[in-house]
């Protein structure tokens, strides 16, 4: 039984699936098992994995999205620890074996371990470090690794990783639920949330996953309507957090202080769309959650009625 599964989902990425392949095929630790979901493509995927098949376990089901496609390879999967590569991203070679390495060097029952990322946008040419891009760099002090022994405040706030540079603990995705299939944007933001409930966490800085951001974009370029549906999944995440930490007042402040903070920036974006009335139901829930200056001035603008960018 191999240590490590890597569950590699995609659908209709003939294209790219290649490089994410031989990216895995080039690292320099190899006690794995690669599991290939293909979500229902009907481009030439079948065709560009003929030649792996003698290396790879390929399982087709019918498309159903990601979440349930990466939940088909965690059930598949024999591995102690599953990591997770998308079909148009790769990983530089030492990333498994660094992974390993800081796991078995700690005592700790470590859950999940993750790695700094290179995030590139091919199409402006350039490329920035998740961990700085989302201001972890800036909070924790790193020499080699760091245990994270309190993962929840980090990854609620600065969401600084991704599952690509993630290996996880298999029993420890399954007590966590594994991928909410109903969420149809951030369900990793919601995985993450969970796992972070189940123990400690090590965060290294290296920069060992190169996601690609092929087509160029962000959320923000999507408009209102992609920015909305991303605080109200998100909102819906610290909702169901609430239910799994309400024996634990401390962690309870700190997803409602959160959760508040999600429900004023949403009051405030669609303010600025002139839904006033439900602009207003939403900023009065975000001040019954958690009283703070900040929400209070969002009120008052969205109140009386004011115009101008508050965030």
């Amino acid at each position: 039984m191999p240590p490590v599964s890597i569950i590699i989902p995609t659908f209709n990425r003939a294209h790219c699936l290649r490089i994410a392949i031989e990216s895995v095929l080039s690292q320099t630790y190899n006690n794995y098992e690669i599991l290939i979901i293909d979500d229902g493509s009907t481009d030439n995927t079948k065709e560009v994995l003929q030649s792996y098949l003698s290396k790879v376990h390929y399982f087709y089901q019918e498309n159903k999205g990601v979440s349930a496609a990466r939940n088909t390879g965690i059930k598949m999967a024999s591995g102690e620890w599953v990591a997770f590569l998308d079909s148009d991203d790769f990983w530089l070679p030492n990333k498994l074996e660094a992974q390993v390495a800081d796991v078995d060097s700690v005592a700790s029952e470590v859950v999940l371990h993750t790695t700094d990322a290179n995030i590139t946008r091919p199409k402006f040419g350039n490329c920035r470090s998740q961990f700085e891009v989302t201001g972890i760099s800036r909070l924790i002090n790193f020499q080699s690794f760091y245990l994270l022994d309190n993962p929840l405040p980090y990854v609620l706030k600065h969401w600084f990783l991704s599952c690509q540079s993630t290996i996880m603990r298999k029993a420890s995705l399954l007590k966590a639920g594994m991928f909410d299939e109903t969420l149809n944007l951030h369900e990793d933001y919601d995985l993450f949330c969970r796992m972070a409930l189940e123990g400690s966490w090590i965060l290294s800085p290296q920069r060992l996953v190169e996601i690609r951001r092929l087509d160029g974009a962000n959320l923000s370029d999507h408009g209102a309507s992609m920015n909305n549906l991303s605080l109200t999944n998100q909102i819906k995440v610290c909702s169901k957090l609430h239910d799994l930490v309400k024996q634990n007042a401390s962690q309870l402040k700190l997803i409602r202080a959160r959760q508040a903070a999600l429900l004023s920036n949403l009051a405030i974006k669609i303010h600025r769309d002139n839904c006033t009335s439900r602009a207003k139901n939403l900023i009065y829930d975000a001040l019954k959650m958690n009283f703070t200056l900040k929400i209070l001035a969002k009120f008052l603008i969205i109140h009386f009625n004011f115009k101008f960018n508050v965030t």
